[in-house]
């Protein structure tokens, strides 16, 4: 029984050795193979070298060279332009003319439409052989001096030239009328009448009439009133010759001439109204007297 174990314990010791060394493992089991497989002896016979058939190796491909370029020119010197003289330098070459660009031009400015020029006023015919013209004494033409002033002892007014016409714009007051006037001092004695047109900016019809300063004491003389409607009226007219003027020493009626037509000193125009509004005055003239017509006192 002790034997037994003692023969065990020792075969399991010689597995463990015989596994546990590489080399005799591996002989152990090439000699099982061997000894259970007849043909692993012509296996294990040595095979003889076969002949290996040469191929011919083909020749490495030729290089390629890339083509030859030309050489390169030698540097030039640079030209230097010949002196004409000594001490001159030499010309440089033209510097590149710049591309000229034509300058943009600003658009222009909007011109604005120069105003019509006004109408001349038609002249006024040509008087016969023997007889005299008529005088224009005022048509109000720009860039000429106003002479015309509004009278103070009067209600007031603003004066002040529009489109060839004297615009009067009255203020109104207590006083019954608005007079504007202006110097003369003139000889009136072949004169007929006062003549003028005027535009009438109220809605009611005036009265208009002329006074004069006369003589060397300038006494006052004043004609009989005239209507205007609203509107425009021509050729508004005062005879100088009319026995209707008024002055101090006909008690203030309109019962006398006008007297020192000879030396007429001043001319007012005279507007009826306490109320304001505004009127337009144009083309003052002074028209001649008929041949044969009654003469006017000069005294």
């Amino acid at each position: 029984m002790r034997r037994t174990k003692r023969t065990g314990a020792g075969l399991i010791k010689l597995i463990v050795w015989v596994f546990a060394t590489p080399l005799v493992s591996a002989g152990l089991v090439a000699l099982v193979m061997v000894w259970t497989n007849p043909e692993a002896e012509r296996l294990s016979e040595p095979v003889p070298p076969r002949s290996i058939a040469t191929r011919p190796v083909p020749p490495p491909p030729a290089e390629k060279t890339a083509p030859r370029l030309p050489d390169p020119e030698p540097a030039q010197p640079p030209v230097v332009a010949a002196r004409d003289e000594p001490g001159q330098p030499a010309e440089l070459p033209a510097p590149e003319q710049e591309e000229e660009f034509a300058p943009v031009e600003p658009d222009p400015e909007p011109v604005e439409p120069e105003p019509e020029p006004e109408p001349e006023p038609e002249p006024e015919p040509e008087p016969e052989p023997g007889q005299a013209a008529t005088w224009v004494l005022d048509d109000f033409r720009p860039g000429v001096p106003l002479e015309w002033r509004a009278a103070p002892w009067e209600n007031p007014a603003k004066l002040h030239v529009v489109d060839r016409a004297l615009k009067v714009e009255m203020l109104g007051g207590a006083r019954d009328k608005t007079a504007v006037g202006r110097n003369l001092n003139m000889n009136l004695t072949d004169r007929s009448r006062v003549v003028f047109d005027v535009t009438n900016d109220m809605r009611h019809a005036l009265s208009f009439a002329v006074a004069l300063l006369v003589g060397p004491g300038s006494a006052y003389f004043e004609s009989a009133p005239v209507p205007v409607q609203p509107g425009l009226n021509e050729n508004i007219a005062f005879d100088l010759r009319a026995n209707t003027f008024k002055s101090a020493a006909s008690q203030w009626q309109h019962q006398v001439r006008l007297r020192h037509v000879d030396d007429v000193k001043s001319l007012y125009i005279l507007i009826y109204t306490r109320a304001k509004g505004s009127v337009a005055i144009r083309n003052v003239r002074l028209t001649p007297a008929e041949p044969g017509a009654e003469g006017t006192a000069h005294d």
